[in-house]
């Protein structure tokens, strides 16, 4: 960071910048915030492959301070001796190990602006934690950011932040990702079915939170009611052998295929038929925004964010929590209809597009920089 510039100097702090939602999100953020008008630099404490490489290459630093133990006060310091060097006037903060100890560093630091985005409800294990680390550091936030109303909701109900304080920023989508609507062959291609193929789909990591298990129990009940349906998991995580043991244990696993995690998730998902989302919670579902951007109709429990994102029976179809059943009764709907299928999705991704689009995002960050 230019110590002259006269640019707005912001310093994103995440835990990591592997593959995932919020690591999604901030990427696309900072490559899209205005270059004119903001000098940006990213810190992050973990360093698995994913878009670190996408960061850099748009010509923005970033920054890796290890951290080495759960309660690494040491890195606090670091990261405050960073801060130090840069000279940030706002420190953006994105999720629970950010906050934790970009919030004590910035303060070390005496940097002026501290804003925090959240993205997750966290684990029911660590709330009266995250109360208590909320409760603290939230008075020290100049802005607190949830990323859907459920999310507000949760944060003003679970952990006491005063609903004032919280403002609602969707997540937004680089429209340019998702480009790829008629291109439904390619995942077959890959797949080697045929281009008469139905396919149900999910984008997603393989973790209970996900509920992929009730994704199976539906297809179970889809296999068995259309021949020509395949299901594909595009994701990896610690529970892919356990669903590949369900997939056989309900004998769909010649037609379940789980494709691990790829860089290329969006563009395969332009071949689903039916996005099927079956997550026990979800804070914003980003993937099947995605889905809806490519003109694929959402089924989805009605659960978290998800009546935020879906309009039912407009842009998709919600059913109750583990409605396994209902759940496949409306993906079959969908896909022995090829006109319902087709006007539906062409309605999701209307809406995405004028709600969850990236511009939409980064105008909504703009003006809260500038009214800082």
């Amino acid at each position: 960071m230019s110590r002259n510039s006269r640019r707005t100097r912001i310093l994103f702090v995440i835990h990591s910048l592997g593959y995932g939602g919020a690591e999604r999100v901030l990427t696309d953020l900072v490559k899209n915030l205005d270059s004119r008008a903001y000098e940006i630099a990213v810190c992050t404490f973990y360093d698995p492959p994913g878009f670190r490489t996408e960061i850099e290459e748009a010509n923005i630093e970033v920054h890796f301070l290890e951290k080495k133990r759960r309660l690494d006060v040491a890195l606090v310091v670091r990261l405050a001796r960073l801060m130090r060097k840069l000279k940030p006037d706002v420190v953006s903060m994105h999720c629970r190990d950010a906050f934790n100890i970009g919030t004590p560093a910035s303060m070390l630091a005496r940097i002026p602006t501290r804003i925090a985005t959240e993205h997750s409800v966290g684990s029911g294990r660590s709330q009266f934690l995250n109360r208590l680390a909320f409760t603290f550091f939230s008075r020290r936030w100049n802005a607190t950011i949830a990323v859907s109303q459920f999310l507000k909701d949760f944060m003003v109900q679970t952990w006491g932040i005063p609903t004032s304080r919280i403002r609602v920023i969707y997540n937004g989508i680089d429209l340019g990702r998702v480009d790829y609507v008629g291109d439904r062959n390619e995942l077959r291609r890959v797949l080697g079915l045929s281009s008469q193929a139905l396919i149900v789909g999910n984008v997603g990591t393989l973790k209970i939170e996900k509920g992929h298990g009730a994704f199976l129990e539906a297809a179970s009940r889809i296999a068995s009611k259309n021949e020509a349906v395949h299901f594909v998991m595009i994701g990896d995580g610690p529970l892919m052998n356990d669903l590949a043991d369900q997939a056989r244990q309900l004998g769909i696993s010649s037609r379940t295929h789980f494709m691990g995690a790829r860089t290329d998730a969006v563009r395969l998902a332009a071949g689903f038929d039916v996005f099927l989302s079956t997550s026990n919670v979800e804070t914003f579902g980003l993937a099947a925004v995605e889905a809806m951007l490519l003109g694929v109709p959402i089924v989805g429990f009605d659960v978290g964010s998800m009546r935020e994102i879906v309009t039912d029976k407009e842009n998709g179809f919600l059913v109750s929590p583990r409605d396994t059943s209902g759940a496949a009764e409306r993906v079959l709907s969908l896909l022995e209809d090829a006109y319902l299928r087709e006007s539906m999705g062409k309605r999701a991704r209307v809406s995405a597009e004028s709600r969850f689009s990236l511009p939409v995002m980064i105008d909504h960050y703009s003006q809260l920089l500038s009214a800082r």
